[in-house]
């Protein structure tokens, strides 16, 4: 969500409070820009994220409310996999984020230069909630990984440096 703020103008935005309350989260944050910002652009750009805006309220001169829900979280930056099909990108950030929407399988991967990495591999559900942390050893020349069916999202990282597979990765997922 910091990048989709970024784009739109925000040079500062921080959570301030967040509570959950019947159901539901509150989250209030302090946004900066150094300029007007426009509600259609913001809508727009949160919506790739699987966000709904209910309501949009002035309330002074430098202050306004958005009511905004959750409808299904999406992460635009994720890679789809697809069985048997292999992806391979770079990230000069030194993180990949793949969408695996439910398949189960086994996640294999490989840095494209075939340097030596310390893959720090994170399972989120459908909700975007932590389902757990791997750190994996190499076996034939790939890191493989299980993938139960309530895994929808992956970010792979590196536990040492982000610079080491920054480069390339070569993923494939089989069934």
């Amino acid at each position: 969500m910091q990048n989709a703020l970024k784009a739109l103008g925000y040079y500062y935005a921080t959570p301030v409070q967040a509570e959950f309350v019947d159901g539901g989260y509150r989250l209030v944050m302090l946004m900066n820009a150094e300029s007007a910002l426009d509600p259609v652009s913001f809508i727009s750009e949160i919506q790739k994220y699987g966000y709904r805006v209910n309501e949009i309220v002035r309330e002074n001169d430098t202050s306004w409310r958005y009511v905004i829900a959750l409808q299904y979280p999406k992460l635009p930056e994720a890679i789809p996999l697809e069985y048997d099909i292999e992806v391979s990108k770079g990230n000069l950030q030194g993180e990949y984020w793949y969408a695996v929407n439910r398949q189960g399988g086994i996640l294999q991967f490989a840095p494209i230069d075939g340097g030596a990495i310390s893959p720090k591999v994170a399972l989120y559900d459908a909700s975007l909630r932590l389902i757990g942390l791997q750190s994996l050893q190499k076996s034939g020349g790939v890191y493989q990984l299980k993938l139960d069916t309530d895994v929808v999202f992956v970010r792979l990282s590196d536990e040492h440096s982000p610079a080491a597979i920054k480069t390339g990765i070569r993923t494939v997922l089989q069934q």
